[in-house]
């Protein structure tokens, strides 16, 4: 762990570029680099120092001195006091710019020069204001007022938010009767966060992690004070100590549903299930992974980290068998019961932890031809080793974490893969997350 020292002095620095983690890069008096959050190249700012290090410094921004050109005023009231978005001081054609920009120098940075000629064009969001289907709102009760909303950055005090203009306009609608609901509450202090999400069809579903005692009595008066909302309600008892248990269904449907893209499909996903948070850009991200995929039906795929199957699914309408494996068992009951929904034969789920999966032998299953991983942001280093032993010809790896994707794309690049494709597709506007779609093919 690099030697670092807390600091609080001021100091003045002109931002010369933006960096991987979306922050602004410029140059302290004796030469080391200062990351300044919410900063555009060009800005001239006040920075206080929050952390010093040998060769680096990271850094609060004080105070913009003389804006750059490309800055603009944020949309949000609360930009730069919630943790939730980094962005909004930049027009929206500059973020897809700049995340196309940090993607190819990512890339040539870990696999060399020449590495960014597969890299396909940015693919910006057809919306990118209310595009966020669900979000985790923070509660905390201080001094007898109950807060709803976000974490302040790099810090777990929340910030109490009114509006949210990336949120679903069903969802930000939400808010105040929300806060209504518990600010008057003698349950207020048990709530510590509220899940909230909303499908295709506009159905919401709000989830409720309550910690503290009288669960079955909360539970109750929640089910008799929302009788009126237009959302389904559910509560999570929440235990220290012990893993959470299932959530119990105080009112509405247990499931929303999406579409994949296939106008015939509708998945059913629960309230503990992963679904991507812009639903719109969902359906590009798989028409993109089943473009790249090129199955028929003579191919066996293997969906790992299936899900629900937001992929699985959709390749099944076209593939010969499609295998899908994913730890949370709650999440292949649902696959499991969206191909029997659609008929979908052709495919196999299995709750199994991927790695184990792939290295246990006699599990009937016939060996790959196509993998697609979807992995979560510390990516699939233990599978991609493996996957050089297969017969897989293609891998289509999505990912939301530009490091743990190269990382593992080199490794496969050591077991006879290389990388053929790259794209940024923007999940997240106004933030710098980017997620990217690759394929790599047997050599």
């Amino acid at each position: 762990m690099p030697h670092s020292t807390p600091c609080t002095t001021h100091a003045v620095t002109e931002i010369e570029t933006l960096i991987h983690g979306g922050s602004g890069l410029g140059r302290a008096p004796d030469g080391r680099a200062v990351f300044v959050p919410y900063t555009v190249p060009g800005d001239q700012v006040r920075y206080r120092i929050r952390r010093e290090y040998k060769r680096y410094i990271k850094a609060d921004l004080v105070e913009v001195l003389r804006p750059a050109e490309a800055r603009v005023a944020a949309p949000c009231p609360y930009f730069g006091i919630c943790g939730g978005c980094d962005w909004h001081m930049l027009s929206y054609a500059d973020q897809c710019e700049w995340k196309q920009q940090l993607l190819r120098e990512s890339l040539i940075h870990t696999l060399g020069e020449g590495a960014d000629q597969v890299l396909d064009t940015f693919l910006p969001a057809p919306v990118h204001m209310g595009y966020r289907c669900r979000a985790q709102l923070k509660c905390a009760e201080m001094d007898g007022i109950f807060h709803l909303g976000f974490y302040r950055p790099v810090t777990h005090e929340v910030v109490d938010i009114e509006c949210c203009p990336v949120l679903h306009p069903r969802l930000s609608a939400l808010l105040k009767p929300l806060r209504e609901l518990l600010q008057r509450s003698r349950y207020a202090s048990g709530v510590s966060q509220i899940e909230v999400g909303v499908d295709d069809a506009g159905h919401a579903r709000l989830l409720f992690h309550y910690y503290s005692k009288n669960f079955a009595a909360f539970a109750e008066w929640l089910a008799q004070c929302t009788s009126e909302w237009d959302a389904a309600i559910q509560v999570l008892r929440v235990a220290p100590g012990r893993s959470a248990a299932e959530p119990i269904c105080v009112r509405g449907k247990r499931e929303l549903t999406f579409s994949p893209g296939d106008p015939q499909l509708q998945l059913k996903y629960g309230p503990q299930d992963f679904c991507q948070v812009n639903l719109a850009q969902n359906r590009a991200l798989v028409a993109q992974v089943l473009e790249l995929a090129g199955v028929d039906a003579h191919t066996t795929v293997y969906d790992l980290y299936c899900g629900v199957g937001n992929f699985a699914l959709p390749l099944a309408l076209r593939a010969g068998l499609v295998v899908g494996v994913e730890a949370n068992a709650g999440a292949i009951k649902r696959a499991t019961q969206n191909a029997r929904t659609h008929n979908l034969r052709n495919t196999r789920f299995f709750p199994a932890d991927v790695a184990h999966f792939l290295t246990r032998h006699g599990t009937g299953q016939p060996e790959p031809d196509v993998v697609v991983l979807d992995p979560p942001r510390a990516g699939a280093k233990q599978v991609v080793t493996q996957l050089g032993t297969t017969k897989t010809k293609r891998v289509v790896y999505i990912s939301c974490d530009q490091h743990t994707l190269l990382r593992d794309i080199r490794l496969l690049a050591q077991s006879g893969f290389e990388l053929r494709y790259m794209r940024g597709v923007d999940m997240f506007p106004y933030t710098h997350h980017c997620e990217v779609v690759a394929l790599l093919t047997r050599i």
